[in-house]
């Protein structure tokens, strides 16, 4: 008997199934695909809830799916309404601002936001948090989630990014990387701990004409633009 069906075989449906394993939660697990191409498989007697850890795009597609159930349909998503779950009975939404691309999640502090329409819904989100052992999460209507989504975006996403522009940059001037890691490092702890705009320095902040076109020139064409545009950006910033 499963407490809990998960939709889904990517990096979020992965590592909350391996979380469930982990903390002794039976479960099932089904393919968004097998769903599509083969239907709505045996369901678990009377389970606590179903979670829709897949693509958002497809979140209300699937979620028709389960619209003649009893139990809650919840989704994970930062960025998708919970009107995409509109068909139904009981909607809920559980999104844990974590990047699920690592395998150490530190579920115990895991940043949370969540939102239910029902009470039936609510009450899965607690059996939900208890069975993973999640701090409770923090309630977020659909403005507030798509406001801590964009947030995220600028928090990992995009830095993330910068570092692979940053990686592929040394690759192609030929120069050791390793040299380079403590600055990154230094930068991003001092940016973090007073007021990074403030605290911009380098040859776009001072305004040196010079040294960025002729940095422009050492780059591969796919990194011109990117390097104007961020020098243009720091200079906006500081005007």
């Amino acid at each position: 008997m499963a407490d809990w069906v998960i939709v889904g075989h990517g990096q979020i449906a992965t590592a909350l199934t391996s979380r469930l394993g982990a903390c002794g939660i039976p479960y099932a697990q089904w393919g968004a695909r097998e769903l599509l191409t083969q239907g709505l498989p045996d369901m678990p007697s009377n389970p606590k809830g179903v979670m829709l850890a897949i693509p958002d795009d497809h979140i209300q597609t699937i979620a028709q799916t389960f619209s003649h159930l009893a139990c809650p349909i919840i989704h994970p998503s930062g960025a998708t309404s919970i009107k995409a779950l509109a068909s139904c009975k009981h909607a809920a939404v559980w999104w844990p601002m974590q990047s699920f691309m690592q395998d150490d999640i530190p579920w115990e502090t895991l940043n949370c936001f969540a939102d239910a329409l029902t009470d039936e819904a609510a009450r899965a989100l607690t059996f939900w948090q208890n069975d993973l052992g999640v701090p409770v999460a923090t309630q977020a209507n659909d403005l507030d989630r798509k406001k801590y989504h964009l947030g995220a975006v600028f928090a990992n996403n995009f830095p993330n990014h910068i570092v692979g522009l940053y990686q592929q940059v040394f690759s192609a001037l030929n120069l050791p990387r390793d040299a380079f890691d403590q600055v990154l490092q230094s930068s991003v702890s001092d940016a973090l701990a007073g007021n990074a705009i403030d605290m911009q320095t380098g040859p776009a902040r001072r305004g040196d004409k010079g040294t960025l076109d002729a940095h422009i020139d050492l780059l591969p064409e796919d990194l011109k633009g990117i390097y104007k545009s961020l020098s243009d950006s720091i200079q906006q910033h500081d005007s």
